[in-house]
């Protein structure tokens, strides 16, 4: 599952489940390099990969986890959880920021004795940005008396006495224009 979170400070979250089958840990690795790979040269913003990896990523011996680490580390991404996420005492459940963009702050383990399987708790460190305030300005073109502006457009000095230079006309219209609509529609 991919969400992406655009109106906090552009979070990229990707929940990932792995079968539980050694058989295809070689083409899940695979297949997690090409994803990250796409979501390195997308994402811009935090990233939060997470979910059942079912890699016993805290058996340094095993050839997928030392696989699925180097994974990691040439996309300079971290695995925060550090204790069993299963009643074996294996870590399956993993958490994954960018190392140089941590947006996990703290992850807590607790078992709650439904499943074989532990949940977590993690604190994401984003802050919702603040909002600036912009003033716009504008006229109301609508309530202008149309009557009368046109009137003030033929016995103003752009029909009476008209500058004779390009540069002087073009100031002449933009001063008496502008000045006009002031006055009509402030």
């Amino acid at each position: 599952m991919d969400i992406r979170f655009r109106s906090l400070q552009s979070i990229r979250v990707q929940l990932i489940h792995s079968l539980p089958d050694n058989t295809s840990c070689a083409l899940f690795l695979e297949e997690f390099s090409v994803l990250l790979e796409q979501i390195m040269a997308e994402s811009t913003g935090h990233l939060l990969i997470s979910g059942d990896f079912n890699l016993h990523v805290d058996h340094p011996c095993s050839i997928y986890a030392n696989r699925f680490n180097e994974i990691l580390e040439s996309c300079n991404l971290k695995q925060h959880v550090t204790g069993a996420t299963h009643a074996d005492g294996h870590t399956l459940y993993l958490v994954i920021s960018k190392k140089d963009n941590p947006v996990i702050t703290e992850i807590k383990i607790f078992d709650p004795v439904i499943s074989d399987h532990c949940a977590f708790q993690s604190n994401l460190r984003a802050r919702k940005p603040h909002f600036t305030k912009k003033k716009v300005y504008y006229r109301k073109l609508r309530s202008l008396d149309i009557e009368f502006f046109c009137e003030d457009i033929l016995t103003s000095p752009l029909l009476q006495d008209q500058a004779v230079e390009l540069n002087a006309l073009v100031d002449q219209y933009d001063n008496i224009l502008r000045s006009l609509l002031d006055l009509y529609a402030p």
